[in-house]
């Protein structure tokens, strides 16, 4: 009746014979193969032959960015290396949410440098731990930058930016 919050296999990586998308269908059926439905993959990186991938739970169009678990998968074989689910044992739970003011709305505060790509509703968490529903703006900037931009679904106002990171090895942000 418990939840596994974290496993780590240590092992060497010797090789990469699998790709990305390989790693992300290994990921994918170890969480189905466990129960565990609603989530979506946001970002991945690659390192010494391993790739991690971050998924957050997305439920009614809105991803929950505090429940988040990590999956990272040998890239030799394919084996589960490392599983950490605890930002979403700790944080998942059913929440009644609803942004008080329209996306148009929420877009006008984004910086008149950035170009809005995409958009849609996210839960963050805050620096006081606790969390703000938010609207997500995906932009591209300066340079072709990538940039998230999480606009106060009540307010209005501007609660963070994020650089966008994509590289042959991943997407992070930062």
């Amino acid at each position: 009746g418990g939840f596994v919050s974290s496993m780590e296999n240590a092992r060497d990586v010797t090789a990469e014979n699998l790709s990305y998308e390989d790693a992300s269908k290994k990921a994918a059926a170890f969480l189905k193969g466990r129960g565990i439905s609603d989530m979506k993959q946001t970002y991945y990186v690659i390192n010494d032959g391993i790739c991690t991938i971050n998924y957050a739970y997305d439920k009614d169009d809105i991803i929950y960015y505090p429940d988040l678990i990590k999956i990272s998968v040998a890239l030799d074989d394919g084996e589960i290396v490392l599983f950490n689910s605890t930002g979403y044992i700790m944080n998942h739970h059913d929440r009644t949410v609803a942004a008080k003011i329209t996306a148009d709305q929420a877009q006008a505060s984004v910086s008149k440098k950035l170009t809005v790509k995409k958009r849609g509703l996210a839960l963050i968490p805050t620096p006081g731990l606790s969390e703000v529903l938010t609207y997500e703006f995906v932009c591209s900037g300066q340079n072709n930058e990538q940039v998230l931009v999480y606009i106060n679904a009540a307010t209005g106002l501007e609660e963070q930016i994020l650089i966008l990171q994509v590289s042959d090895s991943g997407i992070l942000v930062k």
